[in-house]
C-alpha cells in the first residue's frame, strides 16, 4: 500500500511540475486514524508500536498521526510538535489560497469554522505560540456493543470520552480494543515480545471499563503511567471542559439507525463530494 501511495503521489507532483505548478502548490500528507490492528480490522497487520491502541480506540495509537507539509512559504526542514487537529486544515488551506482572508472571512459569518489556522506556525522562521491548546479526541454516548444498537462500529464496552488539554489527556470509560494484557500493539520484529499481539491475546486487560485515566504526555507519549489520583485538580478541570462540548453537541441518537434514503448517492448522478 505505501508503495502504491508513493507512486501515486509521485505522479501528481511530476505532472504539477510539468504545467508549472509545482512551487504554487500547498502538498499535505496526513491520516484519518492511525493503522487499524486486531482490535480492530487489523487483518492488515498495522503497527503503531511504541504508541498505545490503534484504530478504534482513543489511545494515542488511534489519533495521533504524522503529517508531511510542503508549500510556498512553508518553512522547509523543521519539525513542529504543536497540537494540531484534521479540522484545522480546512481554515489552514483556505488562508494559503487567501491571504487577505476574504473568502475565510465570509464563510466564517456565515457558518464557523471548527478548526484554527496553521498558517503562520508553518510559514514563520521562528516557531509561534500555538493555535490550539485542546482537541477533544472523542465523544461517544452510544458506544457499541454498550448501546445494543446493531451496526458496526467501535468496540467499547461503555460510552467514552477523551480529551486532550495542552501536556495532558484525560479519558474515561472504555478506551477501546479490550483483550490485550497492556493495549501495545506489535506485530512481531524489531517489537519486543511483550508488546506481540499473539503473546498477549488471552491476556486480561490491566484496565476497568469505568477507570478515569490521566496521562501527561508530554513526560508519557507512549500512556504507560496513569496519574489520575495524583492530579484529581486536572481531571475536574478536564471533566467539565467534556461537559462543556456535550452542552453544545448535536444529538447522535441518529448512529447505528437505517440510512435516510434522501442520501442516496443515486439521487445525486452518484456522485459523493469529499468530507471537507
Amino acid at each position: 500500500m505505501l508503495t502504491a501511495v508513493d507512486e501515486g503521489i509521485g505522479n501528481i507532483t511530476r505532472t504539477l511540475q510539468d504545467v508549472d505548478r509545482w512551487n504554487s502548490t500547498l502538498l499535505v500528507l496526513t491520516s484519518d486514524n492511525g493503522a487499524p490492528t486486531t482490535g480492530c480490522g487489523g487483518a492488515q497487520g498495522g503497527q503503531n508500536w511504541p504508541l498505545r491502541g490503534g484504530k478504534c480506540s482513543a489511545w494515542s495509537g488511534g489519533n495521533r498521526v504524522p503529517a508531511l507539509i510542503r508549500g510556498p512559504g512553508v518553512v522547509a526542514g523543521r519539525t513542529l510538535s504543536q497540537l494540531a487537529h484534521v479540522t484545522d486544515w480546512g481554515p489552514t488551506i483556505l488562508s494559503f489560497v487567501d491571504p487577505n482572508n476574504t473568502r475565510k472571512n465570509r464563510h466564517q459569518a456565515m457558518l464557523p469554522l471548527d478548526g484554527v489556522d496553521l498558517k503562520p506556525a508553518l510559514t514563520k522562521a521562528d516557531e509561534v505560540p500555538a493555535a490550539r491548546d485542546t482537541v477533544l479526541l472523542e465523544a461517544d454516548p452510544y458506544a457499541f456493543p454498550w448501546s445494543g444498537r446493531n451496526f458496526q462500529g467501535d468496540q467499547h464496552a461503555t460510552p467514552f470520552y477523551a480529551i486532550r488539554d495542552a501536556q495532558y489527556k484525560l479519558m474515561i470509560g472504555d478506551p477501546g480494543q479490550p483483550g490485550i494484557v497492556d493495549a501495545y500493539y506489535c506485530t512481531g520484529p524489531p517489537c519486543p515480545a511483550t508488546h506481540n499481539n499473539s503473546a498477549n491475546a488471552s491476556a486480561v486487560p490491566v484496565y476497568n471499563v469505568s477507570t478515569v485515566l490521566l496521562f501527561d504526555l508530554v513526560n508519557d507519549p507512549f500512556e504507560s503511567t496513569n496519574i489520575a489520583e495524583q492530579h484529581p485538580d486536572v481531571v475536574a478541570r478536564l471533566r467539565g471542559l467534556i461537559e462543556e462540548y456535550n452542552a453544545t453537541a448535536a444529538s447522535s441518537a441518529q448512529q447505528g439507525l437505517p440510512d435516510d434514503p434522501r442520501a442516496d448517492p443515486k439521487n445525486f448522478n452518484n456522485t459523493v463530494t469529499p468530507w471537507m
